[in-house]
């Protein structure tokens, strides 16, 4: 047995299949919504011997059934079952460029990716949140847009607001912004003291 942890049930049902390599390696054995209400626990059970397979860096990831993808070759279509396509599923793999961690004991929490996309992109440990003040225009800015520097991305914007204020009679606009330095430097996340970090953050 493995535990998932889902920011939303989705399509998973009790005995909903759970698929490595195309092929069925088990089954939702239950789902519960967590005690704060936020999150769900979705349990799975993975027979032998696909449970050799479940490691530490193993990522799962909802099925839809059919995902579509369009790249210079064309597009291409993939399903892991007609099962999974009428009543969803869940898929486990090591994602790309990464080799195999330690096995997995039973019981380990794992999070749920909505699909394998998401499931495949880079995941940062350390987050930190800055709140940048504008006295101009921002029009166009959301939540999502990427933050960059040089034209790569290096975090997301979180919140856009408008403030008023009323002593100086202007107005000003926060923006709440999330980078990850490992991002910008992979070695940040070893600097051993909060101090360290947070003086290559202010030197970025």
């Amino acid at each position: 047995y493995f535990v998932l942890e889902s920011e939303r049930k989705g399509s998973i049902e009790i005995g909903s299949p759970v698929y490595y390599c195309q092929m069925k390696a088990g089954q939702v054995a239950d789902f519960q919504l967590s005690e704060d209400g936020r999150n769900f626990n979705i349990r799975v059970f993975v027979h032998a011997p696909f449970d050799r397979f479940v490691y530490r860096n193993t990522r799962f990831w909802e099925s839809s059934g059919l995902e579509m993808s369009l790249d210079p070759k064309g597009v291409s279509l993939n399903t892991e079952s007609l099962v999974s396509l009428l009543i969803g599923g869940i898929v486990f793999d090591v994602t790309r460029n990464q080799a195999p961690d330690i096995f997995a004991p039973a019981e380990t929490l794992f999070f749920l990716y909505p699909n394998r996309r998401a499931a495949e992109e880079t995941l940062y440990t350390v987050k930190r949140r800055l709140l940048l003040i504008f006295d101009e225009s921002v029009a166009g800015l959301q939540p999502g847009a990427a933050v960059e520097i040089r034209g790569i991305p290096v975090g997301q914007v979180l919140d856009v607001k408008l403030e008023f204020d009323l002593e100086k009679m202007n107005i000003r606009i926060p923006v709440l912004i999330e980078i990850y330095p490992e991002q910008i430097d992979p070695a940040y996340a070893e600097l051993v003291s909060a101090a360290e970090q947070r003086q290559r953050l202010d030197q970025l």
